[in-house]
């Protein structure tokens, strides 16, 4: 089969009289492998390896740190493809969408916030 996994993306920025942005309706890509895994996973002050099932090769990654309520202190989640090297941060609220090179993920907090909190996300092997 072709062109299985279908992705979009459109970032726009506005502030004063500048404003700029960027699309893309509809990417299509194939997928040589067969798996993903769509999954939760609680996430603390420790670093830890991302669970990614039976994926052989990572692929397209979607990732999401759910806004916290009630007692929750709001809490950054740190991803890394190398220990102690951080590649992107999560707000309360955020997510990321890209195609990894690296088939270990790393996660935990930033320091300053909460002790744990939950990261959501889908990984699709290439």
């Amino acid at each position: 089969m072709a062109d299985e996994i279908s992705i979009g993306g459109h970032l726009l920025y506005k502030k004063g009289s500048r404003d700029i942005e960027r699309f893309v309706r509809e990417l299509f890509v194939d997928q040589s492998g067969g798996d993903y895994i769509e999954a939760s996973q609680d996430v603390t002050t420790t670093e830890a390896a991302l669970d990614i099932g039976n994926i052989g090769t990572v692929g397209w990654c979607y990732f999401y740190n759910p806004p916290t309520t009630g007692a929750n202190t709001a809490t950054n989640i740190i991803i890394r493809f190398t220990t102690e090297v951080d590649a992107i941060r999560l707000k309360p609220g955020e997510f990321a969408l890209f195609r990894s090179a690296d088939d270990t993920i790393f996660v935990d907090l930033e320091d300053g916030g909460a002790t744990s909190a939950t990261l959501e996300y889908l990984i699709i092997e290439a």
